[in-house]
């Protein structure tokens, strides 16, 4: 019994370390010229959340801008957008 627990928690932990470096290695292949759509596809995946916020509000010029979240807790990815002229929104950064 001892032996299955033990072998399950190290089959969760390399599940675990697997999908976060999946996550990790993704954010060095996005780019600032995606937009919402080629993000989502990129990541096979919908954001879990989204939101409307104000950026850049200690700047000048502060602006509309939406954030993706995605992933679980402790392994999250927040993409920031920012959007276009012609009603596209296009990636601003990501953390």
């Amino acid at each position: 019994m001892k032996k299955t627990v033990i072998l399950l928690a190290a089959l969760l932990m390399s599940s675990i370390a697997a999908h976060a470096g999946a996550l990790a290695e993704a954010t060095h292949q996005l780019s600032d010229t995606m937009t919402e759509q080629e993000v989502i596809n990129f990541l096979s995946n919908y954001p879990y959340k989204v939101s409307l916020e104000t950026c850049g509000s200690e700047t000048p010029e502060p602006w509309r801008c939406k954030l993706l979240t995605f992933g679980r807790p402790g392994d999250r990815l927040t993409v920031t957008l920012h959007q276009r002229r012609d009603g596209v929104w296009e990636v601003n950064s990501w953390w």
